[in-house]
């Protein structure tokens, strides 16, 4: 690492470092609780049936399996 660069880096860290700890922090805070917030919403929402989540996907060779007795 060239000089330059680390008298850029002790300056970036020296004169902004407790802001960018704050912010992390922050940035942190506010996405435990949106994750928090989108669980609780998961778990005490009711149930709606998924149309792509129910539905059947055979297999290939299983067609003559899943088809329905002729009447």
């Amino acid at each position: 690492m060239s000089i330059g660069m680390k008298l850029l880096a002790d300056l970036v860290a020296s004169r902004f470092g407790p802001y960018i700890i704050i912010f992390a922090l922050l940035l942190l805070i506010v996405g435990g609780w949106r994750g928090y917030a989108c669980a609780s919403q998961a778990i005490n929402s009711p149930e709606e049936p998924n149309e792509v989540q129910d539905a059947i996907i055979p297999a290939p060779g299983d067609y003559d399996r899943l088809k329905l007795p002729e009447q």
